[in-house]
C-alpha cells in the first residue's frame, strides 16, 4: 500500500469514522482506487501493533464480540414476564411491534443505535447536549457512505432525488 492511500485511509478514520467496508466502497465509487476491506483492516492491525490509534476510530474499537449461546440467554431476563402474543390487544388497527428480546425484528433501528451510540455513549444525559453537539453528529451521519446506497451518503441521494432541496438543509 502506497504512502497517499494510508494518508487517505488515515484521514477518512479519523474525519468520518467510516469502517474499512465504507472507506473501500467509496473509494472505488470515486474512482481512486481498488482496494479490499481485509486490507485496511491488515493496515489498522499492522498499526496497532506499532502503537497507533486508528483502531479507536473504529466503531467498536477493539472491542471483542461475545460467543452468542445458552450463557447469554440467562442474562437479562424478567421473571414472570409474558410474551407480547400472549399480552391483550390494547389498541386496534394493524401495528407491528417486535417482541421484546428479539433484536433481529428491528434490524435497521438497532444499527441506527449502534451507530448513535458511537457518538453519545450508553450512560449520555441528552439534556445537557448542545444544539451544536447534535449538529455535528447530524452532519457527520448525513455525510457518511452507506452500503445499502452504494457507498454515497444519505446527503448526496436526497441531494440528487429532490434537486430544488435547500444547500443548507443538511450543514452543520
Amino acid at each position: 500500500m502506497i504512502e497517499s492511500m494510508r494518508e487517505e485511509i488515515r484521514r477518512r478514520l479519523e474525519e468520518t469514522q467510516a469502517s474499512p467496508d465504507q472507506i473501500a466502497g467509496r473509494l472505488k465509487l470515486e474512482g481512486l482506487t481498488s482496494i479490499s476491506h481485509e486490507s485496511i483492516y491488515r493496515f489498522i492491525w499492522k498499526d496497532k501493533a506499532c502503537g497507533g490509534n486508528l483502531c479507536m476510530h473504529l466503531r467498536h474499537s477493539v472491542k471483542k464480540y461475545n460467543k452468542r449461546g445458552s450463557k447469554k440467554a440467562e442474562r437479562g431476563l424478567i421473571p414472570g414476564r409474558v410474551d407480547i402474543e400472549e399480552r391483550p390487544l390494547v389498541i386496534g388497527g394493524s401495528f407491528y411491534f417486535g417482541k421484546p428480546y428479539h433484536s433481529w425484528e428491528r434490524g435497521l433501528n438497532e444499527h441506527t443505535n449502534g451507530v448513535l451510540r458511537q457518538y453519545f455513549p450508553k450512560g449520555t444525559n441528552f439534556a445537557t447536549l448542545s444544539q451544536d453537539e447534535v449538529k455535528i453528529v447530524r452532519f457527520k451521519l448525513n455525510n457518511r457512505s452507506r452500503k445499502i446506497l452504494n457507498f454515497e451518503t444519505p446527503l448526496e441521494v436526497i441531494s440528487r432525488l429532490v434537486p430544488d432541496m435547500s444547500p443548507g438543509a443538511f450543514k452543520c
